[in-house]
């Protein structure tokens, strides 16, 4: 963890602890913890960690300050073998970034053309391939709603097959339920 400390004793699991008088430490990582809400330093302690394990996985030890070779590594390594949204690779990558300030060396840029790419990719993929369970449970919305009027019209159904589906259609979309939740699971 990068600040994580247990307040009531003078030893922490920071990386900067030494850089402090020990008459000081405490409170000046609890001040510099007290800097950003807990659920960021939660977060950046996340990516900390993911790096972490990216350099187990990859059996390197890289230097500080990071190059752009090891992040754009670590995005593909975050996309590929982590599986994680490219939000969350955005989210460690800025982590790294905060990390790479407090240990006093020029912040480096995120905006990498090939990190970038990488991360544009990640979501055109993602959003092309919808994962089965978000297919199930998708929301009634008014776009959804008018292309599903649009289908109906075109079959070849009886009528009242075709009023059933748009009432449990619009029934959906004016009580904001999933189709699942008033649909049977089997025929």
């Amino acid at each position: 963890e990068i600040y994580r400390c247990d307040w009531s004793s003078d030893v922490c699991s920071s990386d900067l602890a030494e850089d402090f008088d020990p008459l000081v430490r405490n409170t000046a990582l609890r001040l510099m913890h007290a800097s950003l809400a807990s659920s960021t330093w939660d977060k950046y302690n996340s990516g900390w960690k993911a790096f972490r394990d990216f350099e187990t996985a990859t059996k390197a030890s890289y230097a500080w300050p990071l190059q752009t070779q090891a992040l754009r590594n670590f995005t593909a390594f975050c996309l590929q073998e982590k599986r994680l949204k490219p939000t969350s690779v955005k989210t460690y990558l800025a982590s790294l970034g905060c990390l790479h300030r407090l240990r006093g060396f020029a912040a480096f840029s995120a905006e990498d053309p090939v990190i970038t790419a990488l991360l544009r990719g990640a979501e055109k993929l993602d959003m092309s391939s919808p994962s089965p369970s978000s297919n199930r449970r998708r929301v009634m919305t008014l776009p959804l709603l008018k292309l599903l009027g649009y289908r109906l019209s075109a079959t070849n159904w009886s009528p009242q097959c075709i009023q059933s589906v748009w009432m449990a259609a619009t029934t959906a979309f004016f009580d904001s339920f999933r189709m699942g939740e008033i649909l049977a699971d089997d025929e």
